[in-house]
């Protein structure tokens, strides 16, 4: 549930100068249709790696692709309307999209019998449905001009616990206690899309003030499996703060060169970074830099296979 204040905090980036009870603005209801159009596609090709799974055939392609181009007629007709704040941003995150379902669908397998593979599918479609569940809670808070229901999002966890604890008690799943690492990935991958619609900074000026927020720049980690931080460089200002979203167990973040620590920063809490812990699918960790240079890291077990980053702070 940490990650409810992270998307509160995000959509109140965009709507922060919002009138509590004044009409939806052009860029609210831009960002709810985005949110809506990101949650019916995590929801859909979800449910198209269900089907694979409960078929214990390979995902149908048509069935991805018929979520894919739903999701870009909605981005198109939210983007012609007028008033998006991130307008065109439809390929920024149709990827996490994709990323997230296919990474829980590697981490939920249905091995080879019939009755694991309606177990990994109950648990797919869980995990979908609770992304766009809480998609749809952010999208809610955009309308509203406000905070992130926490109500909202705690009914998204009820149901998705218990959709998973059905699917084991039914039994023959081939993995077993995997809700906890899944909550972790749905909750990073929301966060991931709320700070991408986001874009970043938004200034808001009102009669007497004027407000400027800055969002999380987002990093993935290990996407689709892959060793590599997505971007690998970033460029940024003094008092951004950087955001590591894990799209893949088992790597680190770690400030150095060619696997040796000069201790700036680490995953997951700034300790330990000669041996830091690595961490699950969903993990998040962020850094806030203070002052300008030049900020290299590694992933600890994958550096000499080219997992590092740089960040630039201007």
């Amino acid at each position: 549930m940490g990650s409810s204040v992270v998307l509160g905090f995000v959509v109140l980036a965009v709507l922060s100068s919002a009138p509590a009870e004044a009409k939806p603005t052009p860029a609210a209801k831009c960002l709810a249709a985005q949110f809506k159009a990101a949650a019916k596609k995590a929801n859909a090709q979800s449910t198209c790696e269900a089907k694979a799974a409960a078929t214990q055939l390979p995902v149908d392609q048509m069935c991805l692709t018929k979520a894919g181009t739903a999701f870009a007629n909605a981005f198109s007709k939210a983007d012609l309307k007028g008033g998006c704040t991130t307008p065109g941003d439809a390929g920024t995150v149709e990827p996490s999209i994709e990323t997230f379902v296919q990474a829980t669908a590697a981490a939920l397998p249905g091995g080879s019998t019939k009755a694991g593979g309606k177990c990994a599918a109950a648990k797919r479609k869980a995990a979908g449905k609770k992304a766009a569940s809480k998609l749809l809670c952010n999208a809610k808070a955009a309308i509203a001009g406000g905070a992130v229901d926490p109500g909202c999002l705690g009914n998204a966890e009820v149901t998705f616990a218990n959709a998973f604890k059905k699917a084991e008690a039914k039994g023959g799943c081939a993995t077993q206690g995997d809700a906890s690492s899944i909550e972790q990935a749905v909750n990073g991958f929301v966060t991931q899309v709320a700070s991408q619609l986001a874009s970043g900074s938004t200034t808001t000026t009102t009669a007497t003030s004027t407000t400027t927020t800055t969002a999380p720049l987002t990093v993935t980690v290990g996407p689709g499996g892959q060793l590599v931080f997505d971007p690998a460089t970033l460029t940024i200002k003094v008092g951004d703060t950087v955001h590591w979203v894990w799209a893949s167990p088992g790597h680190s973040v770690v400030s150095g060169t060619n696997g040796t620590t000069d201790n700036l920063f680490c995953s997951p809490s700034n300790t330990g970074c000669a041996n830091p812990p690595l961490s699950p699918m969903g993990a998040t960790y962020e850094h806030t830099f203070t002052q300008a240079g030049t900020f290299p890291y590694y992933c600890s077990v994958h550096f000499s296979l080219g997992m590092t980053g740089t960040i630039t702070v201007q």
